[in-house]
């Protein structure tokens, strides 16, 4: 007798699909997804029944510098995959490794360094790099350092690319310095998604780096010249160019209820791709630890680099679908395509990750209904799971 050309099937209740849930299942083969219905389900070598929980694809972070202690800007190799075993256990199951400013030849060793390794047993997919400076302002700086910010230039930006290559994915720039709309262009003709943040823009601003192809905004609303009702500053332009793709970080700290609620209205489901601006101490109980070279306290899972000075999360992807659900602020449909299908789209990852369709890798969730994590899969097998809360 022949034996099941699949080796896993998932039966469910409620198995997300395209936006909504159905009833039906899901099948595997190695690493892939190679079915779905809503009938009866193939044979295959192993049968498991998610009855009560909800199947959710895993989710992708456009925005993480760390995570279980490790950091990618770290010159320890292993560390990037510590980070990404420990977002693979919390549910995060693809991202962009965020790295801190430095020198552009520090960021072309590092992206060169990132660009040479391969990933190990039990990490989630590293889909590329995200640089957040250091082409930014220093008078909206935030938590990051300022002695490494610079103005942006095409030079920079080829050698960015030419270090990086396919792994270069996404930079944060500030549109308002010089030699900006130059570097914006050099990025979008080398593949590269300009996401403009860190800035003190006008909205004029703003809207010559849209023109010149900048298409996203890093964390909407930090470190970002604030909206007036006579110059509607970066965050404006943001709420009302529909050409731009806007991160929110969800863990109610960086945004309150209701600026959450604004950008929703303002952006629709799919101009939001929720982002977790996770540190090292991500998956940790670490109350304070130093990243980005600064020291942070974790109060209530935000990171603060001062007094008052937010400085990223400690609260991964899903435990802020877990706040945004229990402040009623989305449903978790909405909340799978902030944080799975929007940002495998601004990835350009969206055939690999993000939804439950065929030829996707098989990346799934078992949920709770408050979104707490039961069970994870990584290319089609289970990994351990750690609590988001």
């Amino acid at each position: 007798m022949k034996s099941p050309a699949l080796d896993l099937v998932v039966l469910g209740s409620r198995i997300y699909r395209e936006g909504s849930f159905v009833r039906g299942w899901i099948a595997a083969r190695g690493e892939r997804i190679a079915g779905r219905g809503e009938g009866t389900p193939p044979a295959a070598r192993t049968v498991i029944d998610a009855k009560n929980l909800l199947v959710v694809p895993g989710l992708v972070d456009l925005h993480v510098h760390g995570a279980g202690g490790a950091d990618a800007s770290d010159d320890d190799p292993e560390a990037v995959g510590t980070m990404a075993r420990t977002l693979a256990s919390l549910g995060t199951t693809a991202f962009l490794a965020t790295l801190y400013p430095a020198p552009v030849e520090t960021l072309a060793r590092r992206l060169e360094r990132l660009r040479a390794r391969r990933a190990g047993p039990g990490e989630a997919v590293l889909l590329g790099v995200h640089l957040e400076g250091p082409f930014v302002s220093r008078a909206r700086a935030g938590a990051l350092e300022t002695k490494t910010l610079r103005p942006p230039s095409a030079r920079d930006a080829e050698r960015l690319l030419e270090a990086g290559g396919e792994i270069l994915r996404n930079v944060t720039l500030a549109p308002e310095l010089p030699g900006a709309e130059e570097a914006v262009r050099a990025f979008v003709r080398g593949g590269v998604r300009v996401s403009l943040g860190h800035s003190d823009a006008t909205s004029e601003q703003a809207g010559a780096a849209v023109a010149a192809g900048a298409r996203g905004v890093t964390h909407l609303f930090n470190a970002m010249r604030p909206f007036h009702h006579r110059e509607a500053g970066l965050a404006g332009r943001a709420l009302l160019d529909a050409g731009l793709c806007c991160e929110l970080i969800g863990d109610l700290a960086h945004v309150g209820a209701e600026g959450i609620d604004l950008a929703l209205l303002a952006k629709g489901v799919d101009g939001v791709c929720l982002v977790s601006d996770g540190l090292r101490g991500t998956g940790t109980r670490a109350k304070s630890f130093t990243a980005g070279g600064r020291r942070h306290a974790v109060r209530d899972g935000a990171a603060y680099g001062g007094k008052d000075l937010l400085s990223g999360s400690c609260v991964p992807l899903l435990g802020a679908i877990g706040r945004l659900l229990g402040a009623r602020r989305l449903s978790l449909e909405e909340a799978v395509r902030l944080a799975a299908g929007n940002p495998a789209r601004e990835a350009r990852a969206e055939e690999r990750a993000g939804d439950l369709r065929v030829g996707a890798r098989a990346d799934f969730l078992w949920l709770d209904q408050e979104a707490g994590l039961k069970k994870a899969f990584l290319g089609g097998r289970e990994i351990p799971a750690l609590s988001t809360g």
